[in-house]
C-alpha cells in the first residue's frame, strides 16, 4: 500500500452529521483525552466499535475549529476545519486510531462508504486490518457525540449539565 504524507489527525466526513477522525496512534494527539476517560466507554454489538456518553465528552463544533472537551471545559484536543460545521446540532464523531500513518486517499476510499453506520464501519476496520497485514482489533472506533452550540444548550438542559 502506498504510504504518503498525510497530516494527523485526519477528519473525513462519512454523511452530514458524522465523521471519521483518523489518528495514527503515534502522535500521542489523544493520550490525555484516553487517560482521562478510561474506562468509560461501553461496547456495542461490534467489538471494535466502542461508544462514550455525551455526557462525559463531546465534541463540538466552534466555528472553524473541531474541539474534544469534557462538561467541565477541559479541552482535550482542538482541529482546525476548512469548514464550519455550525449546521450540525448533534452527530458523531468516530475516533479511529491506525497503528501507522496513512494516505488520506485510501482512508476516504476504504472509509468513504461507511455513511455512519455502525455495522459498515465495523466491517471496514476489519477488511483494512486484513489488507493492510495488521492484527484484529488493531483498528478500533470510539463513537463520541458532536453537537453544535444549539445542541450543547440542549444537553446542558436535558441533563442539567
Amino acid at each position: 500500500m502506498e504510504r504518503l504524507s498525510v497530516e494527523y489527525p485526519y477528519l473525513l466526513s462519512v454523511s452530514p452529521d458524522s465523521f471519521i477522525l483518523f489518528d495514527n496512534d503515534k502522535d500521542n494527539f489523544f493520550d490525555e483525552f484516553y487517560q482521562a476517560f478510561a474506562g468509560y466507554a461501553f461496547d456495542s454489538e461490534y467489538e471494535n466499535v466502542w461508544y462514550l456518553q455525551g455526557t462525559d465528552a463531546f465534541f463540538a463544533a466552534r466555528g472553524s475549529r473541531l474541539v474534544l472537551q469534557d462538561w467541565a471545559g477541559k479541552i482535550y484536543f482542538s482541529l482546525p476545519l476548512s469548514a464550519p460545521l455550525d449546521s450540525v446540532e448533534s452527530g458523531g464523531v468516530m475516533l479511529v486510531g491506525m497503528p501507522e500513518p496513512v494516505s488520506t486517499e485510501t482512508l476516504q476510499a476504504a472509509f468513504g462508504d461507511t455513511k455512519g453506520d455502525d455495522k459498515a464501519l465495523s466491517q471496514a476496520l476489519l477488511d483494512f486490518e486484513a489488507q493492510n497485514g495488521w492484527n484484529e482489533y488493531d483498528c478500533e472506533a470510539l463513537c463520541i457525540c458532536l453537537f453544535n452550540e444549539e445542541g450543547l444548550e440542549r444537553m446542558k438542559r436535558d441533563y442539567e449539565l
